[in-house]
């Protein structure tokens, strides 16, 4: 069967599902743990494979191949969403344009993708990279220990910024007191004072006015400037009596960044919770509705993108401007046909004419819409711009 007479209508199709793939990955950056969006993501990889393979465009199905296998795992709750695959998923959107862009100027669609088809293979394994893999490390020890809250405000984050720089080890540190100590903030000092004998704290959850006043739950965290590594200092703080545990972890310039904008992503997610709670308590009769409400509407979304008739088609430019051509020949000819009238002075030809001119102004009028670009393509390609923009220059879209 010969594919080239349905290359155009792939190539649209293409660019449709494309456009459609990186805006609901914008969304889904934005919701990491709605999964009703990676639903929608699977679904458009999905048709694009499917579409690739039948026109042969085997390295452009081989790569969303790959990228439902990461999607796969995140839809059945197997993955949890982190910035390297979000990076990664991004890159592979990139490398299926150009391969899309190939195929418009009349190539095969093929490219070297094995870079970024060994790093969708490696999420699949479960192999973090090194900086995320730190920073999960990080986020993992102060949930343990309920230290969620320890941030890091500009001056803090720049002093460890330009440690790093400097040659010097930048270190997340987390320390388990038994339970059985007596005095635990005698403790927390001796681990202090050893610390600061090698380096330096730059901070500290709890504060260190709250540990001294044992305001804490036998376990603190903090961020630290040394020149020893991680594991000789956490052999270093075990070798205290009463210590329970002691998690010392290396970062890197791109583990900090990672873990200081998930830290700030779950203070804001968490932040607007107490309002609602309180709402929630104080109007008991309105929570039910409100979700029963958002249940409706969660059940009424997978309708509306389901099977429903489908009330567009596609048109080549090439016909919609032949058309425009022909419709002004018409409008030609309608202005001889008036001239004609006036001077014959026929009642019924007039009428017709006039008719016909009411008409032709209503079809003028369609034909111009018809051949209208919807300007939203153009903006649409904005938020992605911006976001690897402020990913470039490591700040906040």
């Amino acid at each position: 069967m010969d594919m080239n007479q349905y290359l155009s209508m792939f190539i649209d199709e293409s660019n449709d599902h494309l456009q459609s793939l990186n805006e609901s990955m914008m969304g889904l950056e934005a919701n990491p743990e709605d999964i009703s969006i990676v639903q929608v993501i699977f679904r458009s990889a999905h048709t694009l494979k499917g579409m690739a393979a039948t026109m042969g465009f085997e390295d452009l199905a081989s790569l969303t191949h790959q990228m439902e296998n990461v999607l796969d795992l995140v839809r059945n709750n197997k993955l949890r969403m982190q910035d390297f695959i979000f990076d990664t998923l991004f890159k592979s959107l990139d490398a299926l344009e150009s391969m899309v862009e190939d195929i418009t100027g009349g190539g095969e669609g093929k490219a070297d993708v094995t870079a970024i088809v060994s790093s969708l293979q490696a999420i699949v394994r479960g192999e973090v990279p090194a900086a995320a893999g730190a920073a999960a490390e990080v986020t993992a020890a102060a949930a343990t220990t309920g230290d969620a809250q320890i941030s890091l405000d500009e001056f803090q984050y720049s002093v460890l910024e330009q440690s790093l720089q400097e040659g010097h080890q930048v270190l997340y540190v987390d320390v388990a007191i038994r339970k059985d100590c007596q005095l635990k903030a005698v403790r927390a000092y001796m681990v202090f004072d050893l610390l600061e004998r090698s380096g330096e704290v730059v901070k500290s959850f709890p504060s260190v006015q709250d540990i001294e006043q044992e305001k804490f739950d036998y376990g603190f965290s903090l961020y630290y400037i040394t020149q020893k590594d991680a594991n000789e200092i956490q052999r270093m703080i075990l070798n205290l009596s009463e210590i329970d545990k002691v998690t010392a972890v290396a970062l890197d310039q791109e583990s900090l960044s990672q873990m200081a904008q998930e830290m700030s992503a779950a203070t804001a997610e968490a932040s607007p919770a107490t309002p609602v709670q309180e709402s929630a308590a104080s109007a008991p009769a309105t929570a039910p509705a409100a979700t029963a409400a958002k249940e409706e509407n969660g059940k009424s979304a997978p309708v509306r993108t389901g099977g429903a008739p489908s009330r567009t088609i596609r048109v080549d430019i090439e016909r919609l401007d032949v058309l425009m051509n022909l419709f002004s020949e018409l409008l030609i000819d309608r202005v001889r046909l008036e001239q004609l009238a006036s001077e014959v002075q026929n009642g019924d030809l007039t009428e017709t004419v006039e008719h016909m001119g009411r008409v032709s102004g209503d079809l003028q009028n369609i034909v111009m819409k018809l051949r209208m670009v919807p300007v939203d393509t153009v903006f649409n390609r904005f938020p992605r711009m911006v976001r690897d923009l402020a990913k470039s220059l490591d700040k906040k879209n």
